[in-house]
């Protein structure tokens, strides 16, 4: 083991993954759909994609990806429902409050997975790290519900591997960075894992920062009028500008996506503002240049809003040039957050949605932790 120049300490990172995480929250909810197959899909529609199956679904071959109707196919009488992002995020919640008794380490990956670094805590010497294993699989029992569970440890990778010939812990350990990047790795993360497997964390667990913040739509029936489009795109922009001002972040480059339908096709363009910005009116207006690039007589099925090139709201430097931020409408947004906050997100609204039926839901995507500050 000295030879291979392994890590002997023991180990201490931890990673926690709810079940079938939103059909078991549900399936906890409402005790009239445990022990049925289950799926969540985006929409009530048959075209909808499923975003999640409880276990007995999965039994009967329903996967997260397929069509409500392919899985309909399958089992007829299949319970479907859509999301409810906020009972997902509240068990979200619960699940980081208990590993944080753990460490104050913790790492939120998605809305249903987590990391905990347990070096250095007095838990990782009185428990070990399956000790706090199965304590964490205790609290979730006691306080989310026996319908939820968890699986703990290191997530499977074997079907990538096996792609560049990797079947054994050994052939994992010997293999050389270019030999993993024929499993898909890119370099850096091909050298992470070489450290990793001789038992040496790398990276860390406060590094990892979202490099942009983005809201699409897949509309119901896509539409070419420039009215609907544009109302779309006010409401994206604002919910963008609210997750960003949450986290205290500003954003220079505003991109914005389009997927036609029926027939194939897309683009995607962008452009670097004068200064950072926050506010869903600021990133509106950008967006809505960048729209004008679009097809004029085809359909757009998917629209997208999306802000990078991130720096915190308290490091920005003001351009000399500049027409400095008007304190009045920052206090403005403030307020309005805080009474969607409270009464969701179409309490307030832009004068110009008023009266106009929500067009954007609720949704969680996949790897999104869902929340604000993420």
């Amino acid at each position: 083991m000295v030879e291979l120049g392994l890590n002997r300490a023991e180990p201490a990172t931890l990673v926690v993954d709810l079940n079938c995480a939103f059909a078991s929250i549900e399936q906890q909810h409402d005790p009239s759909l445990r022990g049925r197959p289950l799926a969540i899909a985006a929409y009530a529609t048959d075209a909808a994609t499923i975003v999640s199956s409880s276990r007995e679904a999965r039994d009967l071959g329903i996967k997260t990806g397929m069509r409500v109707f392919e899985a309909k196919a399958l089992y007829p009488r299949l319970v479907i429902r859509e999301p409810n992002p906020p009972r997902y995020r509240e068990v979200s919640d619960k699940l980081i409050e208990i590993l944080q008794r753990h460490t104050p380490d913790v790492l939120r990956m998605s809305i249903d997975e987590a990391s905990l670094n347990l070096a250095g805590t007095p838990d990782l010497t009185r428990l070990g790290p399956e000790g706090v294993g199965w304590a964490i699989k205790r609290a979730v029992r006691a306080e989310v519900g026996e319908w939820v569970t968890c699986s703990i440890g290191i997530d499977a990778t074997a079907r990538h591997l096996a792609r560049a010939g990797i079947r054994t812990p050994l052939d994992f350990l010997y293999a050389t960075p270019q030999r993993l990047r024929l499993a898909g790795m890119r370099r850096e993360v091909a050298e992470h894992w070489l450290k990793r497997l001789r038992g040496y964390e790398v990276g860390s667990f406060e590094s990892a920062r979202r490099k942009s913040y983005s809201h699409s739509h897949v509309m119901a029936r896509a539409t070419s009028v420039q009215a609907d489009l544009e109302e779309l795109l006010m409401r994206l922009s604002e919910m963008v500008g609210r997750r960003l001002r949450a986290a205290g972040r500003r954003g220079s480059v505003v991109t914005v996506s389009v997927v036609y339908r029926p027939r194939a096709g897309h683009f995607s363009h962008q452009a670097k503002q004068p200064q950072p910005i926050s506010t869903g009116e600021e990133i509106y207006r950008a967006a809505l240049e960048l729209l004008a690039a679009r097809e004029p007589n085809r359909e757009i099925g998917t629209l997208g809003v999306g802000l990078s090139g991130l720096s915190d709201a308290a490091e920005d430097q003001m351009d000399l040039f500049a027409e400095p931020r008007a304190p009045r409408g920052d206090r403005l947004e403030k307020a309005m957050d805080t009474i969607r906050d409270r009464f969701g997100e179409d309490a307030v609204q832009r004068g110009r949605l008023l009266g106009r039926a929500p067009v954007v839901r609720d949704r969680i995507a996949f790897g999104n932790t869902g929340h604000p500050e993420e």
